[in-house]
């Protein structure tokens, strides 16, 4: 089996429009959201080129040795729905437990319908991780 991989995200799939009160005159909030849109496409990039590999070896019957590959890589990524209201400049430790709390939320989330979908490339990762007898338990956002 290949190694498994697990990507957990701070950012969602798209990091969306900028918000209203977006100041495009700030040169460092403009860099850091260029960052953060570089950031994401780089780890979007990197995700597509595996799942691609993954259709491809299931495309091939399972046989890819152009690549040295045989079976699809287990993939589990956990990312938010949306992106995670932070103000850098105002953090403290009672936005760490609230932002770790989510994290901790979207993951059990995740590994709950990994389990459910033997299809899902993350659901030998989830079931390693939480046997059917002991999966987490959904709980609701606070």
């Amino acid at each position: 089996m290949a190694r498994p991989k697990s990507c957990v995200a701070c950012q969602p799939e798209d990091v969306g429009d900028l918000d209203a009160d977006f100041d495009r005159g700030d040169l460092v909030a403009l860099v850091g959201r260029v960052m953060e849109i570089v950031a994401n496409e780089l780890l979007n990039g990197d995700l597509a080129v595996l799942l691609e590999t993954n259709r491809l070896i299931a495309e091939a019957g399972g046989e890819l040795p152009a690549i040295g590959r045989r079976r699809p890589i287990p993939l589990l990524v956990v990312r938010p729905a949306a992106t995670i209201p932070v103000d850098m400049t105002q953090f403290g430790r009672r936005d760490i437990r609230e932002v770790i709390g989510k994290g901790g939320d979207r993951a059990r989330a995740r590994i709950i319908e990994a389990l459910g979908d033997p299809a899902d490339l993350g659901h030998d990762i989830a079931a390693a991780l939480f046997p059917t007898d002991s999966a987490p338990a959904r709980q609701d956002a606070a």
